[in-house]
């Protein structure tokens, strides 16, 4: 997997037996230049990984732990050789990670075969991300979030996936995560939901051969 932020492309070297991500720089894109490496004891074979806030969130498809990196004080022009050192490593779930995604001040981890887990990272730089609250779930692949924290849909990967669509609702520290629909194509149409991304209260999900399907999460309309 890549991802971009900041003028940094991250990509998890899931076939890599020795480093966990190569760092990029790409703010000119038609002359990317290598930047670093960041190797974490004990934890190679990374497949997922988000940027946010300069925080690297790391997931390898191999454990339930994830991996914070940070970033804050990276200077592209002047970078070390290696990054060897982390801030936070925590599991979600039982099995293995698969993806991550950290959309304001939350993480969501679409935790394998336990299901969608929820926390605060809103003061990662000063505090261990905190639990808010989790949904089970089958091979559950991808996930987003609304803007506003409301709302998450998560996919699951195998035959006749669906994508489940959940309310998120505080509960006075953490979070009631309740499962208010779920949506599947039939398998003469696609074998399953992949991966899933929400702009404002529309969700976009790629479908396999079904392509591309877009949903309205508005509970007004």
């Amino acid at each position: 997997d890549v991802k971009v932020g900041d003028g940094l492309l991250f990509i998890g070297l899931s076939g890599e037996g020795g480093d966990s991500v190569e760092v990029v720089d790409v703010r000119d894109p038609f002359n990317p230049q290598h930047v670093t490496w960041i190797r974490i004891n004990n934890y190679t074979s990374v497949h997922n990984t988000f940027y946010s806030d300069g925080f690297l969130y790391m997931a390898n498809s191999f454990t339930p732990e994830i991996v914070v990196v940070d970033l804050t004080a990276l200077d592209p022009d002047n970078p070390p050789v290696r990054i060897e050192t982390w801030a936070w490593r925590f599991n979600a779930g039982n099995v293995f990670v698969h993806d991550i995604t950290v959309k304001n001040g939350r993480l969501y981890a679409a935790a394998w075969d336990s299901g969608l887990y929820v926390y605060d990272v809103a003061d990662v730089a000063n505090v261990t991300p905190a639990f808010l609250g989790s949904a089970a779930g089958d091979n559950t692949h991808a996930m987003w979030s609304s803007d506003d924290g409301r709302w998450a849909v998560a996919g699951e990967e195998r035959e006749g996936g669906p994508i489940r669509l959940y309310e998120l609702i505080g509960n006075g520290g953490g979070l009631d995560v309740v499962l208010r629909d779920t949506v599947q194509q039939p398998l003469s149409e696609s074998t399953s939901a992949h991966n899933i991304v929400i702009d404002g209260l529309r969700v976009y999900v790629s479908w396999y051969q079904a392509g591309v399907l877009i949903y309205d999460i508005n509970p007004d309309l």
